[in-house]
């Protein structure tokens, strides 16, 4: 079993936090992943009842992890019939499983057998009648989900890889200055009400 705790971030999603949460137990730390996030999107409207917003784009996120963490994740082809198998060889391996999960089938979540919505959860091991994951969204840890449950909700599988880091962490003077050579290339900072 693997002992991982979760963690997250307000307003980032569940793939995203359980990407850090992984980081955060393999690194104790994650925030090089966030190193140029001030790459983030300004939109003064995005839908009717969400009013304004603010966002780091994900791809920018991921790609620092893997050149300052060394950090990948890849999609495992598996049979719905027993993810199982792929499943064990990670954890036996020591490497965390992210999967995506219809909650209809996870019988902590409210909306349990009533209605679905997919999300992202971290198995840390194999338990007695079923699996042992962590959600980061709400935080919880030491949850359990039967083999049915996980074979009828399951709908994709993820592996974590670990490499080299491809490059140093940048100093705050060389962010700052990539971060404001961007904005004012694309005119972000004139877009934006302050």
């Amino acid at each position: 079993m693997l002992s991982i705790r979760p963690f997250a971030i307000e307003g980032l999603d569940c793939l995203e936090n359980s990407l850090l949460t992984i980081i955060k137990w393999k690194y104790n730390e994650f925030e090089q992943g966030f190193v140029d996030s001030f790459y983030f999107s300004y939109k003064q409207e995005c839908g009717k009842r969400m009013g304004e917003s603010l966002s780091v784009p994900t791809d920018n996120v991921i790609n620092n992890f893997k050149k300052y963490y060394g950090f990948s994740i890849e999609n495992i082809d598996f049979d719905k019939s027993n993810p199982e198998k792929v499943i064990r060889n990670e954890i036996e391996a020591g490497n965390p499983v992210m999967i995506s999960m219809d909650t209809f089938f996870c019988h902590w979540y409210e909306n349990y057998k009533k209605s679905h919505s997919v999300h992202v959860f971290i198995i840390t091991g194999k338990v007695e009648r079923g699996w042992s994951l962590i959600d980061t969204m709400p935080l919880r840890f030491n949850i359990q989900i039967s083999d049915e449950d996980l074979k009828s909700g399951i709908r994709w599988i993820r592996k974590v890889r670990w490499g080299k880091r491809t490059e140093a962490f940048p100093s705050i003077f060389e962010v700052i200055s990539k971060v404001l050579e961007r904005k004012c290339q694309r005119n972000e900072l004139q877009q934006m009400e302050m």
